[in-house]
């Protein structure tokens, strides 16, 4: 390579490297930096993000909170008196029920505004750090709405049920068969598994379609009127006990009597030709997961068939 080729290259790459003019104020810059005034934040400049992102983060403490503080209370059995301990616990109308069921509004509310701000957060902040933790934060809320769903938690997954009292039935007439005469008291004991991924919180009984014996309107139609705990190795009414609000692991179950009112034309024995009767195959209980009240369909395993005559004249 000639001196003149060699040069030539030299300045190409040299101009390909060169950053351009200075600026214009780069003298005054360096006059100021070397004489020890250069222009440095003041130590207050960060506190109004400091303020905003404090301010953020209250708002939703103090949404949350509120929406917990005024979450209707659920009245459960807890409420009832204790039984007498020299007397064997009886199942009696109301035992169980729950008076205080409610939408979750409040707590949808929160959730949706808590949401919203944390969205906001991490889409406008420029500090990585706090990025993070509001995307984190969102993501959090996406899976605990998730994790609660819809009201299905409840499900028999297994374990024992049965009816008292009872007749046999045909083999090709599929149901539990309750055998009392007029709006007489039947039990019927079964257990209530969790579905879901998180702990439930039994509650009781839904009072929403109960009707209780003083309800005369009501005496015809069959109903659940009662709700007991039964121990996890017992599937006898006789072994019942005041219900008590019962948490419920994933995957586990928990064993419960339920009261009925056969109503007031119920008959113990197979219907005559014409005859029919009522077919129970649900019952609604009530349980709470994450603060959040649900009222489900709880499906039985077999249903509850109580025959009557028809047209029913008491």
């Amino acid at each position: 390579m000639t001196d003149d080729m060699f040069d030539h290259h030299l300045r190409a790459f040299l101009a390909s490297r060169d950053p351009g003019p200075a600026p214009l104020n780069l003298a005054a810059e360096l006059r100021l930096l070397m004489e020890g005034r250069a222009t440095s934040p003041a130590p207050w400049a960060a506190v109004p993000k400091l303020i905003s992102g404090v301010a953020a983060a209250a708002v939703m403490v103090l949404v949350i909170g509120v929406a917990l503080a005024v979450r209707p209370e659920v009245v459960g059995p807890r409420a009832a008196p204790a039984p007498d301990p020299t007397d064997p616990y009886v199942m009696q109308p109301g035992d169980g029920v729950v008076t205080g069921e409610h939408v979750p509004l409040s707590q949808a509310l929160a959730g949706v505004i808590a949401g919203g701000v944390l969205f906001v957060v991490a889409v406008r902040t420029t500090d990585r750090r706090k990025r993070i933790a509001a995307s984190l934060g969102v993501l959090t809320l996406i899976l605990v709405a998730t994790s609660i769903g819809p009201p299905n938690a409840l499900a028999f997954t297994g374990g024992g049920y049965g009816l008292t009292p009872s007749r046999s039935v045909p083999e090709d007439q599929p149901g539990m068969y309750v055998a009392v005469t007029g709006n007489r008291p039947f039990t019927l004991v079964v257990a209530v598994g969790n579905t879901s991924r998180l702990p439930v919180e039994l509650i009781g009984l839904a009072s929403s379609d109960v009707g209780l014996a003083t309800n005369s309107e009501l005496d015809h139609l069959p109903r659940f009127v009662a709700m007991a705990n039964l121990p996890q190795t017992a599937l006898d009414g006789r072994y019942a006990t005041r219900f008590e609000r019962t948490t419920i692991e994933p995957g586990d179950f928990a064993n419960v009597a339920l009261l009925g009112l056969a109503g007031t034309c119920s008959i113990p024995a197979p219907a005559p030709e014409g005859q029919g009767g009522y077919l129970i195959e649900s019952v609604n209980l009530v349980y709470e997961q994450l603060t959040i009240t649900h009222t489900q369909a709880f499906q039985l395993p077999v249903p509850v068939v109580i025959t009557t005559t028809i047209p029913c004249t008491s």
